[in-house]
């Protein structure tokens, strides 16, 4: 009838001629085949941003072309995560469709981009205490801002162990053994950024006599 809405695929339509004067006129038939194309479904995933250490934002994006009532819906999922390091990162769409109407589009799917920035900078404030034995494995105390989870520090060229970011402000480290001197310490942040405190730290306490 008119005014159906067909699904995508090929149709066999068919017209009837019944003669009001069956007499003088043949009741006839003729049929011709009908293709329904699938109509252009386009979605693209809009493009995001964020710092390093956030959660993800909530990802948009648009849908052009569908028809009438059809409800189909889409999803943009993003494999970054907060510690994932600055960069640009694929968000993919995918569509959900509860009524089973994708069979009638042709579908064309566009990535969007999530850019993860890294975050501000860390500070270095302190370092307590100051001086240490060259054998190592004295517990020290960091203070500063924007420090990040997973950050790494260095004593000189030597690399501390047991590294514990306890917050954005303080962290807790094992010195690392080294040659007697004094070096600057460094704190490097899994997003690239580093901060450094020259001449922060002395290896090696002379004896003194009392």
């Amino acid at each position: 009838p008119a005014g159906t809405i067909l699904e995508a695929g090929a149709y066999l339509l068919g017209v009837v001629f019944t003669p009001t004067d069956a007499v003088d006129y043949n009741r006839v038939a003729q049929y011709a085949s009908l293709t329904v194309a699938k109509a252009p479904l386009a979605v693209t995933a809009h493009n995001a941003a964020r710092a390093y250490g956030q959660a993800n934002p909530a990802f948009t994006g648009t849908i052009t072309g569908l028809q009438g009532l059809d409800n189909i819906m889409a999803d943009y999922t993003c494999a970054a995560v907060p510690a994932s390091p600055p960069g640009d990162y694929a968000i993919v769409p995918s569509l959900v469709d509860p009524f089973g109407r994708l069979n009638n589009y042709s579908v064309a799917l566009t990535n969007g981009t999530l850019t993860v920035n890294a975050a501000a900078p860390p500070v270095l404030s302190t370092v307590l205490p100051v001086t240490g034995s060259t054998n190592g494995n004295q517990t020290v105390t960091l203070t500063g801002t924007n420090f990040e989870t997973g950050a790494t520090v260095t004593f000189g060229s030597a690399p501390a162990t047991a590294v514990n970011v306890t917050s954005p402000t303080s962290l807790t480290l094992q010195t690392p053994a080294s040659a007697p001197g004094t070096v600057s310490v460094t704190i490097h942040n899994p997003d690239g950024n580093q901060a450094s405190l020259p001449g922060a730290f002395t290896f090696g306490i002379p004896p003194s006599i009392q």
